[in-house]
């Protein structure tokens, strides 16, 4: 399974700079992170972009709940300000393929690797 990364561009000078970057293993999310992940997002629609787009727009407030809980704790108010939308896309992506990921493992009853 893959990482799940957040890139933070909190340069005001430099705007393209990566000041810093959140990540998460995506074995380590937790139940009631997929919970809140299935409820929140269609997973059938995620790859169509706008689809995504409106989605996380939706769940604004919920969205920023959930990255704070996938990154642990570590995402601020202050960083959550120099997220990129393209980046949140990307991640929410990511957490989407950990989510599927996550199912499958449950799902063919193997829940130690979870």
């Amino acid at each position: 399974m893959g990482q799940i990364t957040l890139n933070i561009y909190a340069d005001k000078e430099n705007p393209q700079a990566i000041t810093k970057t959140l990540t998460a293993e995506s074995y380590d999310l937790r139940m009631g992170t997929l919970e809140d992940f299935i409820t929140l997002f269609d997973i059938e629609k995620m790859q169509d972009p706008q689809a995504l787009a409106n989605m996380i727009l939706k769940a604004y407030n919920q969205v920023k709940d959930l990255l704070r809980d996938v990154f642990h704790g570590e995402l601020t108010e202050e960083d959550w300000r120099d997220v990129r939308f393209t980046d949140l896309l990307t991640v929410v992506t990511q957490i989407g393929a950990a989510v599927l990921e996550q199912l499958k493992i449950i799902a063919r009853g193997n829940a130690r690797r979870a």
